[in-house]
């Protein structure tokens, strides 16, 4: 090529490169956007959040347990009708009524007509025999079952010494067991029902001291 036509075709080569670049300008501002920032070996660097499980403690429904979600209503007319027989009943048989509360949650979920495959009823899920033994009269009348639940784990924990774990294990697999392996027995469905239990019990316990702060 010759001087004069390199000058003549240079506006149009300089036109050709400036549209290309507007052309490439919004494309690398959406690959940005999308696609993250781009490092230094030319590899794109991305960041994943973890979705993060709300902390049980600070009032939030719900606490990871490994590979267990564990779910609370903390809606009032899920419990309201029947707090006050929890807390007047716990008080009277010198049981923390937080721990009641926690108990009704695993075992029914505060239905009063819930029956487990197994047969026991009420809040508390009494077995028909455990309640003969107790004297509750109707296991699906509020009132009888939680006192007859409640003197039940209290018998419980001085059984086994004030050790609440041991009573929890208990009250969920039986005494016997609890003994036969000198503490809680190895089997998933009941560790798995005293760490409901625990989380539950840390959850009402924050909302009697909350409740009895604001009062």
């Amino acid at each position: 090529m010759d001087d004069d036509s390199f000058v003549t075709s240079l506006p149009a080569k300089l036109l050709g490169i400036l549209g290309t670049g507007i052309l490439l300008v919004p494309l690398i501002a959406f690959t940005l956007l999308t696609n993250g920032p781009i490092s230094t070996n030319g590899w794109k660097t991305q960041q994943r959040e973890q979705e993060q499980t709300p902390i049980l403690y600070r009032g939030s429904p719900e606490q990871d347990l490994g590979q267990e979600k564990v779910k609370i209503d903390s809606s009032p007319s899920k419990f309201q009708e029947f707090d006050p027989i929890i807390t007047r009943v716990a008080h009277h048989h010198q049981v923390d009524p937080a721990l009641v509360k926690a108990i009704v949650m695993a075992e029914s979920g505060f239905d009063p007509l819930a029956v487990s495959s197994q047969g026991a009823e009420g809040l508390m899920q009494l077995m028909p025999r455990t309640a003969r033994a107790l004297g509750v009269k109707d296991t699906f009348n509020p009132e009888h079952n939680i006192d007859g639940g409640v003197r039940y784990l209290k018998s419980l924990i001085g059984k086994f010494d004030n050790n609440i774990r041991y009573a929890l294990a208990a009250y969920n697999a039986g005494s016997s067991k609890v003994k036969k392996h000198n503490g809680v027995p190895p089997f998933p469905a009941t560790r798995s029902y005293i760490e409901k239990v625990f989380t539950y019990y840390h959850y009402y316990k924050d909302k009697i001291r909350y409740t009895t702060a604001g009062a």
